[in-house]
């Protein structure tokens, strides 16, 4: 069974306040929702650079109190593949991270990549991942989706998953990008598998209960990284991400 290419989905939209912070940010549009969080254009007054903006609500307030006062652990991280934090705020119950990425679109948003995009931006994603797990800590799988893989104009994948490195993580309940089965970096395997699937196809299915189709106009080596990527027992996975690292270096 096979599934054509297909271009991204559009944004949802929700409601939000226009400034943030008495003024010091603007509120632009909302790029992507998943679940409690969504992902903001923003402008900062007195710089000429645009901004994103996580917005996470609700969020239990012991929780927001938590993750601001954890912020100086991402405002100092400077990696090439994950935003810059600039800052981090509690306002009207929620919880707002403000980074930089640079000129982009998150990868929900983004036209049906190439093989060859796909495999750089899972290089990318890779590398991010393996930096926290030695400098951090790592991610939860729930973490990892179209939502929270931001690409940039300069052709770079960039995590924008700010609040996860805070203590708040993204739910697994619901997330089609989450396996069921398995735990650690084989269940973010699975996460990294089902984006790049996800990024290639639009397939609308839930990767955690379907067999992802092959992929009409992807190589059968990148297919079978996918496959195994995505694999539901996590036995027959990569065991790590720096495995599936180099499964993706070699298809380049």
């Amino acid at each position: 069974m096979v599934a054509q290419v297909t271009r991204m989905p559009g944004v949802n939209p929700v409601s939000a306040p226009q400034t943030l912070q008495n003024g010091a940010y603007t509120l632009g549009q909302p790029l992507c929702t998943l679940q409690d969080r969504t992902l903001f254009t923003a402008q900062q007054t007195g710089v000429d650079r645009p901004v994103l903006i996580e917005r996470i609500a609700p969020i239990a307030p012991e929780l927001a109190a938590s993750a601001f006062m954890a912020r100086q652990a991402v405002l100092g991280f400077e990696q090439v593949n994950i935003a810059q934090a600039l800052d981090v705020f509690v306002e009207d119950g929620a919880l707002y991270t403000v980074m930089c990425a640079g000129a982009g679109v998150p990868m929900l948003n983004h036209a049906a990549l190439t093989s060859q995009q796909a495999i750089t931006y899972g290089v990318d994603i890779c590398n991010s991942l393996s930096y926290l797990a030695r400098h951090h800590g790592h991610l939860d799988a729930a973490d990892i989706s179209p939502c929270t893989v931001f690409i940039t104009r300069a052709d770079r994948a960039r995590l924008t998953s700010m609040a996860a490195l805070l203590g708040v993580h993204a739910s697994a309940n619901n997330s089609r990008f989450v396996a069921r089965a398995g735990d650690g970096e084989q269940a973010t395997v699975f996460s990294l598998g089902a984006t790049l699937h996800y990024a290639l196809s639009g397939w609308a299915g839930s990767y955690h209960d379907d067999a992802a189709p092959a992929l009409v106009g992807v190589s059968p080596e990148f297919n079978a990284v996918l496959a195994k990527a995505l694999a539901a027992n996590p036995a027959d996975r990569f065991t790590s991400i720096s495995q599936l690292r180099q499964a993706l270096l070699r298809l380049q």
